[in-house]
């Protein structure tokens, strides 16, 4: 919840919702925050690869 907060309450909140739930539970069952990072890093490469699709 504080992960989507920090995001705002904007579009986006939903999204950073999810993603801050699933890397959570990444974090308690390996142990390690890498997992969540991965998590991160592609739910926003795949966000921008949206954008510049939609932008072309």
């Amino acid at each position: 919840m504080i992960f989507a907060l920090m995001h705002g309450l904007n579009a986006v909140f939903v999204t950073a919702l999810v993603v801050g739930l699933v890397a959570a539970e990444l974090r308690r069952r390996s142990g390690s925050v890498w997992p969540g990072v991965v998590v991160h890093v592609t739910n926003n490469l795949i966000g921008q690869g949206l954008v510049l699709f939609l932008a072309s």
